[in-house]
């Protein structure tokens, strides 16, 4: 069985979902959405990264630059990260998720960026079942 990722819960309530590119909050009784973000492809790009490779662990803020901006013909900048990483934050506040979700760290390396892992459940596809 092969599976393709298609989103994160993060916490109990808040869902990405990767093919709408939409970050969600999802009431616990009725499971109907209470209010939703839809993203762009940068902060969208920004928060997989994050998701797939800050995961209990720092990623270093020089490598996000590169695989969110310069690998996609974006010119990268601490300033642009800045404020796409603001406006992500703020979103995931409104949703209800902690505030000490996205961490900046100080490494050996330089300054990365660290996510609580603890909350964060992928959810996948079957691709045999969409054949």
């Amino acid at each position: 069985m092969e599976k393709l990722i298609a989103g994160y819960y993060i916490g109990q309530f808040v869902q990405f979902d990767l093919s709408h590119r939409r970050l969600s909050c999802l009431d616990p009784k009725s499971r109907s959405t209470i209010k939703e973000y839809r993203m762009r492809d940068t902060m969208t790009r920004l928060f997989l990264f994050l998701l797939q490779n800050a995961n209990n662990k720092v990623v270093l803020k020089k490598d996000v630059l590169y695989h969110v901006w310069d690998v996609h013909g974006l010119k990268s900048s601490n300033q642009r990260l800045w404020q796409v990483m603001q406006s992500l934050q703020l979103r995931l506040l409104s949703l209800q998720v902690p505030g000490d979700f996205i961490i900046s760290k100080q490494t050996s390396e330089g300054t990365g960026i660290y996510l609580n892992g603890k909350i964060i459940r992928p959810y996948y596809f079957d691709i045999n079942s969409l054949a």
